[in-house]
């Protein structure tokens, strides 16, 4: 009996043994299936379940590794931004830029790059800006007006064509002999500034040399850091400093 009994036990044994076997053998044996670690769906939720004719019954999760971020989503984002300030649709903010890029060609690369309040101001009269860049051809004879204005857009939105006409001809009569138009190019900054002001304190740290003379040749030199424009980092849209 006890020696019936041992051959019995092996043999349940070892057909366990072999049965587990078979299923390693069969699985090796099968093709193998690809697993995407990337994705994986969501599994829906009863109510889902319940419905399938939700539209988000249906999804999936990805890596933000796999999420790539470029110029064309940044200036997506910008004319959404200006839909929203100006209440214009997307598709006629998309014509205004087109019609900003026909006055100005060197905006088209600086888009994505640019402060969205920046165009919002650009954007919300175009015929008004037009008329402005016309008077600014007018003010600064030979110089690109495109390239001037993207990289210093304050010239439009901080100045007028009166105030920045009568500010030129102050320059005039404070720098006689001098090209106030090739000054402006070199320098857009001294528009903001007390000339008298500068002349003052070159003439103080360099005392026996000619401050007019200086200034023409390198005028970037002689602003500090905010006459520059090199301004707080705090100085972006929604921030303004707080009045003293």
């Amino acid at each position: 009996v006890t020696m019936a009994l041992f051959q019995l036990n092996n043999g349940f044994m070892g057909g366990i043994v072999v049965s587990r076997l078979n299923i390693v053998m069969a699985r090796m044996c099968s093709p193998l299936q690809p697993r995407s670690r990337r994705t994986r769906p969501v599994q829906p939720c009863r109510a889902q379940q319940q419905d399938p004719s939700i539209p988000w019954s249906l999804g999936v999760q990805t890596s933000e590794r796999l999420l790539q971020w470029d110029d064309t989503a940044t200036s997506q984002l910008i004319k959404l931004h200006i839909s929203h300030k100006l209440d214009l649709s997307v598709e006629d903010v998309d014509a205004r830029l087109d019609q900003l890029a026909l006055l100005l060609p060197d905006i088209i690369t600086k888009l994505p790059r640019m402060r969205a309040d920046i165009l919002v101001h650009l954007c919300r009269n175009p015929s008004a800006t037009t008329m402005q860049l016309l008077g600014l051809r007018e003010l600064l004879p030979g110089v690109n007006i495109s390239l001037l204005v993207t990289r210093w857009p304050f010239i439009l939105t901080e100045f007028t064509l009166e105030t920045l006409s009568t500010r030129m001809q102050e320059m005039r009569k404070q720098l006689p002999g001098i090209r106030i138009e090739a000054l402006v190019d070199l320098e857009p900054q001294l528009l903001k500034v007390d000339l008298l002001q500068v002349l003052t304190n070159i003439r103080r740290i360099m005392p026996n040399s000619d401050p007019v003379t200086i200034l023409v040749a390198q005028p970037h030199l002689v602003l500090d850091m905010q006459q520059s424009g090199m301004g707080s980092a705090l100085d972006v849209e929604g921030f303004s400093p707080s009045p003293k």
